[in-house]
């Protein structure tokens, strides 16, 4: 009974801010929202299947959460509300090819450069075997272990370099898509490479995010560009059928990278979609102590990187977050982003870390759609924003807002973008009319 008050619950939530508060498809509360109402629906279908009892606690996390995060929305709004944005019209970016072309060189070596390292680190701890054992192995060193791996600094910084610039030249392409431009193949081919790079390794999040953003991105233009907050759903549709067609795709990449799955599509799918809810329904049900280290699952990205940095071993932790079964069937190890403010500040951590999520997420929201497109330059906002949808579009899987925000990765792409943005313009060629 637990599972449909809460999603119910969920969809009148969606459903009320969507109409009466005016929030876009791409909005903050939608883009945290709505794939809760998914994975919840979903977790109906396994009722049976993972003799599913969800608890009154779960269901005030998940609602309590929620709702913290809308009064953090609210209050942004009414601080920053001014909608300034009165451009309809958008110009995109000329650059010279010759210039685009030394950015491909430098991404094909970057990525050459740091494919050599991956394997070098894989085969140094002894992984064998062809090259998508190798890749699965360096994943497995970097996430379930505390080895300080690394592929030297130069080489993280090149690696931080193609992924942070594939935001950048999705961008370019979606600005040329908006204003009617020719379509310049060389940002494509350049955009590709980011991709390919963020999978190398191993993992498949950082090229789902660029995908993703770049979708926001587009979302982003046709809402300035035509001053509203509908979207058409002729613009919808292609983008929903680009989604379907990631989803299909994910489990065949994910073998191509090494992993190996013994499971039918229908209980992958599910132990991606609701997993998590089930796993969280499954930790609330007995008593944690609280962890002595501040936030040590929260922030534990960077507490990683500080205890590295200065040779303190008590920092230097994997993520705690052990497989589960339900009716003898495999539900995954991730929890939902709630999992992680409840296992380091309890029950006031849902509400308190939520409201700064939501606080700080509709002020880049807001900042981002008043931007004026009329000119040449790349607005970070936009960028920045697309980035943080998807955070909060997958808190249903696990803590990605401070997992993707705090952590020194981060820091290193909004350096990189600030580069590209002044290298990038300082290129560009005055449009003539």
């Amino acid at each position: 009974m637990v599972i449909y008050v809460l999603l119910i619950t969920m969809i009148f939530l969606t459903c009320f801010i969507y109409k009466y508060a005016k929030q876009s498809i791409i909005s903050p509360a939608i883009a945290f929202m709505l794939p809760f109402c998914i994975a919840i629906l979903w977790l109906t279908f396994n009722i049976s299947r993972w003799s599913v009892e969800l608890n009154w606690n779960t269901y005030f996390v998940i609602i309590g959460g929620t709702i913290s995060l809308l009064t953090g929305i609210f209050t942004a709004y009414f601080f920053n509300h001014k909608n300034e944005n009165t451009n309809t019209k958008i110009t995109a970016q000329n650059i010279p090819n010759s210039s685009l072309i030394l950015f491909t060189i430098l991404e094909l070596i970057s990525m050459f450069l740091c494919f050599i390292a991956i394997i070098h680190v894989a085969e140094s701890y002894g992984y064998g075997g062809d090259i998508s054992n190798k890749i699965y192995g360096y994943r497995c060193l970097s996430v379930y272990t505390t080895n300080n791996i690394s592929l030297g600094e130069i080489n993280d910084w090149l690696y931080a370099f193609n992924v942070a610039s594939g935001y950048i030249w999705a961008y370019l392409i979606i600005k040329q898509l908006h204003s009617k431009a020719k379509q310049n193949p060389i940002l494509w081919l350049n955009f590709f490479i980011s991709l390919l790079t963020a999978l190398m390794k191993g993992g498949r999040q950082s090229a789902v995010q660029i995908i993703i953003s770049a979708i926001v991105m587009y979302l982003l233009f046709y809402l300035i560009k035509n001053n509203k907050y509908k979207i058409n759903i002729k613009k919808i549709f292609p983008i929903l059928l680009l989604i379907i067609l990631i989803g299909f795709a994910f489990q065949s990449v994910g073998s191509f990278l090494g992993r190996t799955v013994q499971a039918d599509m229908f209980q992958y799918v599910s132990v991606y979609l609701s997993g998590g809810i089930q796993n969280l329904n499954n930790y609330l049900s007995f008593d944690h102590d609280t962890p002595v280290i501040f936030g040590k699952m929260t922030f534990i990205f960077l507490i990683n990187y500080l205890g590295k940095k200065f040779g303190m071993s008590d920092w230097v932790y994997p993520l705690d977050l052990p497989y589960q079964t339900a009716n003898g069937l495999n539900t995954g190890n991730i929890y939902t982003t709630f999992y992680a403010y409840i296992y380091d500040f309890g029950y006031i951590g849902i509400i308190i870390l939520p409201f700064i999520i939501g606080f700080v997420s509709e002020i880049i929201y807001i900042k981002a759609k008043n931007t004026n497109l009329n000119n040449e330059k790349i607005n970070l906002s936009i960028i920045l924003y697309s980035y943080i949808f998807y955070t909060l579009a997958f808190s249903f899987f696990s803590n990605k807002f401070f997992e993707g925000t705090c952590t020194p990765t981060f820091i290193k792409y909004v350096i990189i973008w600030l580069l590209l943005k002044y290298i990038i313009q300082k290129m560009s060629v005055k449009q003539t009319n």
